[in-house]
């Protein structure tokens, strides 16, 4: 017992901090994915809440709304039918918004295309594209169209953020707006309030 030491070899020492150091990187790098998935599902839920806030409002105000969608943002609109254009919404809780860094947006809705005049002259639907619109209003054609009945195009706003699972926000065009996980079947959506 005369030549025995207590304590740590320099080999233990390094093994069990080269152990805590692995486990660390595992945590924090579950912590940040979990993080950046809530902000994926945040995102399209925040989505899906100021569609019905915004298909509310062009009810009450009897008014025509669009929103315009684009890899980094939303915007809503107003269609102004003595001006014949769209307007972008810069009062709160409307104004455009910006996508946080690392998410993306995409939308699949299909306005479709708008008929030339009818026979009696009257102008087409605002919130419906033509095959010969070269400069469509300076707010663009909305991707999107809010009616003030009620009715919305039917539609998916998507919202994804690298490997990340996307999360969509979507409605049929009659139902309420649901935010869900990309292709997750409606039963299991999350419906907003």
């Amino acid at each position: 017992m005369a030549g025995r030491h207590a304590g740590f070899t320099l080999l233990e020492l390094l093994l069990v901090m080269t152990i805590i150091g692995i486990l660390a990187a595992t945590v924090t790098l579950a912590v940040s994915d979990a993080g950046a998935r809530q902000r994926v599902q945040a995102e399209a839920e925040r989505v899906a809440l100021a569609i019905e806030l915004a298909r509310t409002e062009a009810l009450t105000r009897n008014e025509v709304w669009g929103l315009s969608v684009s890899p980094t943002g939303y915007a809503f609109q107003t269609y102004d039918p003595e001006a014949g254009e769209w307007q972008v919404l810069d009062e709160p809780p409307f104004l455009p918004r910006r996508a946080e860094d690392g998410l993306l947006f995409a939308v699949q809705a299909e306005l479709g295309q708008r008929p030339q005049a009818d026979e009696d002259g009257e102008a087409p639907s605002p919130f419906l594209a033509s095959e010969d619109d070269d400069a469509p209003s300076p707010a663009g054609l909305p991707s999107i169209a809010i009616l003030p009945g009620g009715e919305i195009t039917p539609f998916e706003v998507v919202v994804s953020s690298g490997d990340l699972p996307p999360w969509s926000a979507r409605s049929d065009g009659i139902a309420r707006v649901l935010a869900a996980p990309q292709g997750e079947s409606e039963a299991q959506s999350t419906r907003v309030r």
